[in-house]
C-alpha cells in the first residue's frame, strides 16, 4: 500500500469518533479533538459534519477499575454508533481507548455493519498479541496501528501492570492484509501553553512519549513517522 491511497483513506474519512485513553482529562480531549480536525483536514469537508466526537467512559479511576469499565464503554461505543452512524466513520483510540474500540469491534457482526469503518490506534494499550483478526475483518479500510518504541508509558507503567508489551510500543507479530503499522519518528514537536493544570499533565505526557495530541497527532500531522513492514 502506497502513501497515496493510504492517505486517500483519510480524506474519505466521514465522522470521526474519538475514544480518549486512561485518566483523560477534559484538557487533553480538548486539545487532541484540535489535532483530530487538524489532520483530518475538516475545515476542506464541511460537507461531512467535520465535528470531532468524543465517548467519553469513566477512566478517571483506578486502572484495574478502568480497565473494567473499558468493557462497559465498548457496549456504550456499539450503542452509539447504532443510533447515530449511517455513513462512513473513523475510529480513533488513544492507549486504554484503543482497548475500548477492540472489545466493541469484536462484537459487530460479519457483513451485518451499517457503514464503511477506519480504525487508528494510537499508543494503544492492548497486549500485543491481541489477535486482530476478526477487526481487520469487519473493516473496510485498514486498521492503523501508530507505534512509539519511545513511549515510557507503555515501556514501563503498561509493562509492569500486565507483564505484556503493549501495541502502542512494539507493534504485532500478526500481519494481516488489512492492518498497517506506522512507527513513529524519535523527535516530536513541543506543545504550546494550556491551562496550568493541563500543561503540567501534557508536558509529563510529552516527556514520556504518550501523550495523544502531542506526541502521537503531532507526528501524524507532520508526517514524522515511517510505514512499517
Amino acid at each position: 500500500m502506497n502513501k497515496e491511497i493510504f492517505f486517500k483513506n483519510y480524506k474519505d474519512s466521514g465522522k470521526v469518533y474519538y475514544v480518549p485513553g486512561y485518566l483523560s482529562g477534559e484538557d487533553n480531549q480538548e486539545e487532541a479533538v484540535q489535532r483530530l480536525e487538524e489532520f483530518f483536514e475538516c475545515d476542506k469537508h464541511p460537507w461531512h459534519n467535520p465535528d470531532i466526537d468524543v465517548l467519553k467512559w469513566d477512566s478517571f479511576t483506578s486502572y484495574a477499575k478502568a480497565l473494567h469499565n473499558s468493557y462497559d464503554a465498548a457496549e456504550e461505543l456499539i450503542r452509539w454508533l447504532k443510533d447515530e452512524v449511517t455513513a462512513p466513520i473513523t475510529l480513533v483510540g488513544h492507549s486504554l481507548g484503543a482497548l475500548v474500540i477492540l472489545n466493541a469491534m469484536r462484537k459487530i457482526p460479519r457483513k451485518a455493519y451499517y457503514a464503511p469503518i477506519q480504525v487508528i490506534f494510537i499508543g494503544a494499550a492492548i497486549d500485543s498479541r491481541a489477535d486482530l483478526s476478526y477487526m481487520c475483518s469487519v473493516t473496510e479500510y485498514p486498521v492503523v496501528n501508530v507505534v512509539n518504541p519511545n513511549d515510557v508509558v507503555l515501556s514501563t507503567v503498561y509493562r509492569t501492570c500486565t507483564d505484556s508489551y503493549a501495541l502502542g510500543q512494539v507493534g504485532s507479530k500478526r500481519r494481516n492484509r488489512n492492518y498497517v503499522e506506522l512507527e513513529l519518528l524519535p523527535k516530536y514537536p513541543k506543545g504550546v501553553a494550556g491551562s496550568l493544570l493541563g500543561e503540567v499533565a501534557n508536558q509529563l505526557l510529552d516527556i514520556t512519549g504518550h501523550s495523544a495530541s502531542r506526541v502521537y497527532l503531532e507526528g501524524l500531522i507532520k508526517r514524522k513517522y515511517k510505514i512499517r513492514g
